[in-house]
């Protein structure tokens, strides 16, 4: 695990390869973001073409955490979308 850490923050992280794994290979709908700013969920909704509301989304989509405050209303709409397919 310590090699793995290490060499995550010393080498390239193929970012990008793994978010087009995720969305093509895995069927991946729904995005979860947690941290400061909005970065992450405005990269992922822009790269693969998601709502960046959740809420808004009904076949997916991306969201973020970035305040306590946010979990309930973001739960919330993960709930509302756990079972609706997406047509691609």
């Amino acid at each position: 695990m310590q090699d793995l850490v290490a060499r995550g923050a010393a080498e390239t992280v193929l970012w990008w390869d793994s978010i087009k794994y995720l969305d093509q290979e895995s069927k991946v709908r729904r995005w979860l973001g947690v941290g400061p700013g909005k970065v992450g969920r405005n990269l992922i909704g822009k790269s693969i073409g998601y709502d960046y509301k959740g809420a808004a989304a009904k076949t997916g989509g991306v969201w973020s955490i970035t305040d306590p405050k946010e979990v309930d209303e973001v739960l919330r709409a993960l709930d509302d979308t756990e079972h609706v397919e997406m047509e691609v």
